[in-house]
């Protein structure tokens, strides 16, 4: 099977003479220089000087760490645990595009890849699967459900894997969908979602929508593996990352098209004073959301946050962000939150950055002079 007609593939036009897989060489190539841009300043947050200022302004915006302006210092033991926490994640970040990782080119070439640019390979399901890809069904013929407690008890000895499927969880509170891959021959878990209008064959990832529109992407799941830190000796003792072959990336179509720019260089053009945050962000910011969860994790980078019992869902998009992370009565944790990495990468080289010809400060979710 040709590479541009296995379902998912990267290899077909998003546009006319444009592959999936050209646009992302560029996005590559702008996410490693915000990744780069903020990871050399970030350590220098307690600099008087204005890039030390900016940094600290953009900390408080994305991710709500509160600043001791006396000293420049967070202003509570946990704010400091979350920034090093940040700082060490951009560390990882800048280490993975560097190409310290044996992992980037996997959407190229086999049929189990690891980038895929669109889900219409990973279908929901409500049925159970065995590790050979077979359906499984009851003594008396009938359909076992991924979604019964019985059911997956009595199919799986790591059953409790399965939980969120059939009770959810803090975070994720609507009860999740399960999506099979005939490629992996597993599941996919991902939160509930409601979908468009459309034909049961179009119920799967891309197809979904959250509280904005159709899915962008997702790096799924606790079920599809996680990335293996190990000593690379070529590399001097530093620790090389390893995603195992079935860690997976899901960009979808709607990621590429929406936005109105691709990179952070053709948004520079649409920037103007007042302009909101939101309607110039690049589409190259989907992939760097999409990174942070490989480098920490998906099971550890969730897209929300709880503390107790409050919770809140889909931390997506500008306005979300800025908001949890003004809430100075719960003090969220969004130490994690991909979205914040990405909107704080990008909100600080489009103050810093070089060869831009009009600055703007963006935290306040507008461009101010």
């Amino acid at each position: 099977m040709a590479k541009n007609e296995i379902k998912g593939s990267c290899g077909v036009d998003v546009k006319p003479g444009i592959t999936y897989d050209a646009m992302l060489d560029s996005w590559w190539d702008d996410v490693a220089k915000l990744i780069k841009h903020t990871n050399h300043d970030i350590s220098n947050f307690y600099t008087d000087d204005d890039r030390g200022a900016s940094i600290r302004r953009n900390l408080q915006a994305w991710f709500g760490i509160t600043w001791d302006t006396s000293k420049h210092e967070p202003t509570e033991t946990e704010r400091q645990k979350q920034l090093q926490r940040i700082i060490n994640t951009f560390e990882q970040l800048e280490r993975f595009v560097d190409g310290k990782f044996e992992w980037k080119m996997g959407w190229k070439e086999q049929e189990q890849r690891q980038i895929y640019c669109d889900s219409n390979w990973l279908p929901e399901t409500t049925l159970v699967y065995n590790t050979d890809g077979d359906k499984m069904t009851d003594s008396s013929g009938r359909d076992l459900s991924i979604h019964n407690k019985d059911d997956v008890k009595g199919a799986f000895t790591d059953w409790e894997d399965y939980t969120i499927l059939f009770e959810g969880s803090s975070v994720r509170t609507r009860k999740a969908r399960a999506y099979w891959s005939p490629y992996h021959k597993k599941y996919a878990v991902i939160p509930g979602m409601r979908y468009d209008e459309g034909p049961d064959e179009l119920r799967h990832y891309c197809h979904g929508a959250g509280g904005t529109g159709p899915a962008t992407g997702c790096t799924d799941s606790e079920s599809f593996g996680t990335l293996d830190k190990e000593e690379d000796e070529d590399l001097e003792g530093e620790e090389r990352y390893t995603a195992d072959s079935d860690l997976i990336m899901i960009l979808c179509p709607n990621a590429f098209t929406s936005p109105k720019a691709d990179t952070s260089e053709n948004s520079v053009t649409l920037w103007a004073e007042n302009k909101k945050l939101a309607d110039v962000l690049p589409g190259s910011l989907t992939l760097l959301h999409e990174l942070v969860h490989v480098v920490i994790g998906p099971v550890s980078s969730p897209d929300g946050v709880e503390k107790g019992n409050s919770v809140v869902n889909d931390v997506y998009g500008v306005p979300k962000v800025l908001q949890t992370a003004k809430d100075r009565k719960l003090k969220w944790d969004m130490s994690h939150l991909p979205e914040s990495y990405a909107l704080l990468a990008f909100s600080y080289w489009a103050t810093t950055g070089d060869g831009i010809d009009e600055r703007f400060d963006w935290t306040s979710g507008r461009a101010r002079p």
